[in-house]
């Protein structure tokens, strides 16, 4: 499933690994697009199973799913 990612979408995984309470806005500046593009691949993801928020928003952070943990 790895392999049908795109560029930034790695990017963002990586940036995640690195620092799972990254705001969408930190990570939009560290990969060079817009907050908008970002919400687009962190939802992509998400539907990959391969990303999920837990938390609230100001408290909250990424997680990484293992490809054989089902997300909620």
């Amino acid at each position: 499933m790895v392999k049908d990612l795109d560029a930034r979408q790695i990017a963002l995984l990586n940036l995640i690994a690195e620092n799972p309470k990254s705001t969408k806005v930190e990570m939009a500046k560290k990969i060079g697009v817009s907050s908008t593009t970002i919400d687009k691949h962190l939802n992509a993801l998400k539907e990959l199973k391969l990303l999920k928020r837990q938390g609230g928003r100001k408290n909250g952070y990424w997680q990484i799913l293992d490809k054989n943990e089902e997300g909620e």
